[in-house]
């Protein structure tokens, strides 16, 4: 079993009136090739069932009838939205680059808990094609950029506005880490069914579900191409309601549905501290695991060789690539993170071992219940943790400048299109 499942350490990973859940989705589907028609753009069956696919998949949600049938008015909304955002797209002549797409799928793999490379193969096994997840990041990335062209100057952040906020945010209060999934409400008369949908993520998330998945698929905020995740909030920057809701859970909760400006709100807690603990230099390791399973009640002497044969092949290999190529000629098991992480999330036991280790040093071996194991650091990043706060500050401010033009386009362009629903 691996470390870094044992110890938790990977890196944590919409409105139209005339649509309500359908009885028949079943019947319907053998029925007719057409789920829903937006001004001159088509969403077939099939474009609607592989995007249920890819949602109960990376939602970690069981690929049953009844989850299809219950999930399929909202992935049908969300696709009609995204009908909305590419036509706005060609309008502007937003195209979106490799680079972009690369940038999206190094987080769906965090979210996956793959290797970016190993996605395709990982969505091939569980019956979704790729296509269908380029095509979402794709429809996430273009719209980003289109609000941004729209909101111009509007969105801008200042030095000065960050040098602000982030003396306000050093004065007091506590930061949250949160991540959330919004649901717009355009028309008052829209609200009881927004909030049932708001419900039925929030029972999803808490009974098993990805919550960066449900947020990439269903949530209109600026963070959805990021799963959700909005980083450390200071306390003060909440709506005082979010906040009192805030305050009152544990990491790891999720919120019941908020109402809040422009719609509800979904939030997921995964940690808190004050706001005196973001100075300091922030570290980051990028690790890779050596493992030799050993039976169970090994001999001490067969346990001590191991661990001995790990630290010369640790000794004389420079860096990760060369570590793992020996470990593999010998039958070991190799396991790299997927991606950068912040030594304060890791469990205390495993922090106190690998912060002092600069890269391409090793750890110790370390036994386990079933074999021996060491750790080396393939990339160590330093900052001073004023930098990645001004970012996160700024990078906060930003969205919510582009969430509040991002909203009003999209309730502009849902108003006067052409909707025609089939199912």
């Amino acid at each position: 079993m691996s470390l870094f499942l044992r110890l938790s350490i990977l890196v944590l990973l919409a409105a139209s009136p005339l649509l309500a859940p359908s009885p028949t989705f079943a019947q319907t589907q053998q029925r007719q090739g057409i789920a829903a028609i937006v001004n001159d753009d088509v969403i077939s069956l099939h474009d609607l069932d592989s995007r249920l696919t890819l949602v109960l998949v990376t939602s970690r949600l069981p690929d049953t009838p009844e989850n299809r049938q219950r999930l399929a008015p909202e992935v049908l909304r969300s696709l009609i939205d995204e009908a909305l955002k590419r036509q706005e797209m060609r309008k502007q002549n937003i195209t979106v680059s490799q680079a972009d797409l690369d940038r999206g799928l190094l987080q769906v793999s965090q979210q996956l808990r793959v290797q970016p490379n190993e996605v395709s193969a990982y969505l091939e096994q569980q019956g979704v094609r790729m296509a269908t997840l380029i095509e979402q990041l794709e429809a996430e990335i273009g719209w980003i950029k289109s609000v941004q062209k729209i909101a111009g100057d509007r969105a801008t952040v200042t030095r000065s506005d960050v040098d602000e906020e982030l003396a306000r945010v050093r004065s007091t209060g506590v930061e949250f880490r949160l991540s959330e999934i919004f649901l717009s409400v355009d028309d008052p008369a829209d609200q009881g069914r927004v909030e049932e949908q708001a419900r039925r993520l929030v029972t999803e998330a808490r009974t098993g579900a990805n919550f960066a998945a449900l947020a990439r698929s269903f949530s209109q905020g600026p963070s959805a191409g990021d799963g959700g995740d909005l980083g450390w909030v200071n306390q003060d920057d909440l709506d005082e309601q979010i906040a009192r809701v805030v305050a009152g859970m544990q990491p790891g909760q999720v919120s019941d549905p908020i109402r809040g400006q422009g719609g509800y709100f979904v939030l997921f807690l995964a940690g808190s501290r004050s706001s005196e603990g973001t100075t300091g230099t922030r570290i980051k390791l990028m690790l890779q695991q050596v493992y030799i399973p050993l039976p169970t009640g090994a001999q001490d002497a067969v346990v001590a060789a191991q661990a001995s044969a790990l630290t010369e092949m640790a000794r004389n290999s420079p860096d990760c690539p060369a570590l793992a190529d020996r470990a593999r000629s010998i039958g070991a098991q190799v396991n790299t993170s997927p991606g950068p992480i912040d030594i304060q999330q890791m469990p205390v036991e495993l922090r106190q071992m690998v912060a002092p280790l600069p890269k391409g040093g090793t750890s110790q071996p370390v036994r386990t219940s079933d074999g021996v194991l060491v750790l080396m650091v393939c990339d160590r990043q330093e900052e001073a943790a004023d930098d990645q706060q001004r970012q996160q500050i700024e990078r906060r401010l930003r969205d919510q400048r582009l969430a509040a033009v991002g909203r009003r386009q999209l309730r502009d362009l849902r108003r006067s299109a052409l909707v025609d629903v089939r199912i």
